[in-house]
C-alpha cells in the first residue's frame, strides 16, 4: 500500500512540473513577423521559419513553444506562407529554420529538427558563439 501511495505521489509532482499550458498553444498565440527586415533588438534574438503543414515544424513545435515562453533570447515566428520581402539570405528555402540576428544584420541559420534544437540549446546553455 505504502509503495502504491508513492507511486502516485511521484505521478503527482511529476505532472505538476510539466508546462500543461503550452500543449493548448498554436502559432497564432507567438508574436509573428511580418517581413525578415522588421528589427526587433540591439541584441542577438531569433526567427523561427515555419509552415502550419511542416511535419518537421510540427515534431519540434512544443520545444519552439517551450523557448519562446522561457528562452534566453527573444524568438520571433515568420510563417514561410506569408513572408514578405527578401530573406536575409537567399539559401533559406526550406522549414523549420531558425535565423540568428544581431540588430537588424542577419548571422546566421540552420535549418531541420535536429539543427534547430541544437541550436537552441546551445542559447539555453549559453554556448553560442557568434560565428
Amino acid at each position: 500500500m505504502h509503495k502504491i501511495l508513492m507511486v502516485f505521489l511521484l505521478i503527482f509532482l511529476l505532472s505538476a512540473c510539466r508546462d500543461d499550458t503550452l500543449d493548448e498553444k498554436t502559432y497564432a498565440d507567438f508574436e509573428h513577423l511580418s517581413a525578415w527586415d522588421d528589427s526587433r533588438h540591439d541584441d542577438i534574438w531569433l526567427i523561427y521559419f515555419y509552415h502550419p503543414s511542416c511535419g518537421a515544424c510540427d515534431e519540434i513545435k512544443m520545444d519552439i513553444f517551450y523557448f519562446a515562453t522561457h528562452g534566453s533570447v527573444p524568438l520571433y515566428f515568420l510563417n514561410a506562407g506569408n513572408a514578405v520581402g527578401r530573406s536575409p539570405d537567399q539559401a533559406i528555402q526550406y522549414v523549420p529554420t531558425l535565423v540568428v540576428m544581431q540588430g537588424s544584420q542577419y548571422i546566421e541559420f540552420v535549418v531541420g529538427v535536429t539543427d534547430v534544437r541544437e541550436l537552441l540549446s546551445a542559447f539555453d546553455a549559453n554556448r553560442y558563439e557568434l560565428p
